[in-house]
């Protein structure tokens, strides 16, 4: 069996790494395949995100996921928005994945991530309640891991690392902008 070519369309390099990941704890790694565009920030993800959907289907790309934080957007808004530039865009699936507030919110959501992470002895549970309610969880990460063990936090490095150790069930119970993608998977392998 080929494996499926999905297209996806994110902010930034470290968004694709964890979406990556999240898609193999969904399915084998050999169903499927991402081809990509990176906006290197929401800006140009917008501007371009026509024109790359379009060339992400004229390379093969049946579905196509477009990946932007909430940031402090609104969600119905953001939305529409995107949605109104990839309509006339002639794929299978489509999927606007929109974050709350931003994808660390996710990694916020498994404290054992954290620990295994960066080796914290204290428990963590308590100061993530409801990763997407806080409103910059990239910030809140690196003040966790400052204050418990003493090293910085990098998203480019560290976000792949914490999403390797994610419960996929704690990630979907507890960040409900994530569901809507397992919801796609589902979708593109079982037509």
């Amino acid at each position: 069996m080929n494996s499926i070519k999905i297209g996806l369309i994110a902010e930034d390099q470290t968004d694709y790494e964890v979406l990556n990941i999240f898609t193999c704890k969904l399915i084998e790694e050999s169903k499927f395949k991402f081809l990509h565009h990176f906006g290197h920030g929401c800006g140009k993800l917008k501007k371009k995100c026509a024109a790359w959907a379009k060339n992400l289907v004229d390379r093969g790309c049946n579905h196509i996921v477009v990946m932007h934080d909430l940031d402090d957007n609104k969600e119905k808004v953001l939305r529409k928005s995107i949605e109104e530039k990839i309509r006339n865009i002639n794929c299978i699936n489509r999927l606007i994945l929109i974050p709350i507030f931003e994808v660390e919110a996710w990694l916020l959501s498994d404290s054992n991530a954290l620990t295994k992470t960066f080796k914290i002895q204290n428990n963590i549970k308590d100061q993530i309640n409801n990763p997407e309610t806080i409103k910059d969880p990239k910030k809140h990460i690196g003040e966790l891991v400052r204050k418990n063990c003493n090293i910085r936090y990098v998203n480019s490095i560290h976000n792949k690392k914490i999403a390797q150790e994610i419960c996929i069930d704690e990630l979907s119970r507890k960040c409900r902008s994530f569901k809507p993608f397992q919801d796609f998977i589902n979708r593109c392998f079982n037509n």
